[in-house]
């Protein structure tokens, strides 16, 4: 066997088998205890502690979001009559089988319009995947698909990957703007081919994609909700997350969101309010 192929498999084999890393250096403060963390069978979710059923989840009875009619809106354009929420999930295999091909991470958006107790709730979610749902670290980059949280369920069913989700908690107005946004971006592109999926992505493809023309991965997609800020060197808070896959990519993107500046309103239990009336 010729010496550079030879070369090429071994990379491509260690690549699919190293366990999930970050790089330290390149993590804001706030996230460093999630440096050197792995994604593998001992690897504990930080913010991921509820195991999802997807057979006990209706989840085609979400009800799409939609700005509502005759709300007041604030300056960038939220609903002022609403409350936001977010729920951040992740899929992985455990053992031999957690490879980067089975691994999956999304967020799903909740508005509440009206008192909780009987609140007009409208979903969304970011889960950006190939649109043939067939990925891998050698891949090129392909035409992408937001997943709906069903279909998201559905990917993981095929390797009889696990899911986990965060609880949920109250966001800012401001987040769930830029989560619209994010949708928006993702869903426009997806139909002109402008933002694209892959899996190993890079600094210039992130860039592109916060510009309208790019490509990215799953949890790129989440934690680019908040880079791109106005007032800041374009680009410059854009967060490297090195080789972390599954349930520790979904806590990173977790913990990103709820420490950015408009980030998580507490961390009060919601469960009861917002989780059981979804039925998630």
């Amino acid at each position: 066997m010729a010496a550079p192929l030879r070369a090429g498999i071994v990379a491509a084999f260690a690549l699919a088998v190293l366990p999930a890393c970050r790089t330290p250096d390149a993590a804001p403060a706030s996230l460093e205890s999630y440096g050197g963390e792995r994604a593998d069978p001992d690897y504990q979710p930080k913010s991921l502690t509820i195991p999802v059923d997807p057979k006990a989840i209706v989840a085609d009875a979400l009800k799409p979001y939609a700005p509502a009619a005759g709300l007041r809106l604030a300056d960038n354009g939220a609903p002022l009559d609403a409350r936001f929420f977010m729920v951040i999930y992740g899929y992985q295999m455990t053992g031999p089988f957690n490879l980067p091909r089975f691994t999956h991470s999304w967020g799903l958006f909740i508005s509440a319009n009206g008192a909780l107790e009987n609140a007009d709730f409208q979903t969304f979610t970011i889960s950006w995947d190939a649109a043939d749902g067939d990925i891998g670290l050698l891949q090129p980059v392909e035409p992408g698909h937001n997943y709906s949280l069903a279909d998201s369920f559905d990917l993981a069913a095929g390797p009889g990957a696990t899911i986990r989700r965060s609880r949920v908690v109250e966001i800012s107005p401001t987040l769930f703007s830029r989560a619209v946004a994010q949708l928006q971006k993702l869903e426009g592109g997806e139909q002109t081919g402008a933002i694209r999926y892959k899996m190993t992505d890079d600094r210039q493809g992130r860039l592109g994609a916060l510009r309208g023309n790019g490509y990215l991965n799953c949890q790129h997609a989440l934690t680019d909700i908040v880079a791109g800020m106005p007032g800041r060197p374009f680009g410059s808070d854009l967060v490297e997350t090195g080789l972390l896959r599954g349930w520790a990519a979904s806590d990173n993107a977790f913990a990103l969101l709820s420490a950015s500046p408009f980030g998580v309103r507490g961390f009060r239990d919601l469960e009861g309010a917002v989780a059981r009336p979804l039925g998630l």
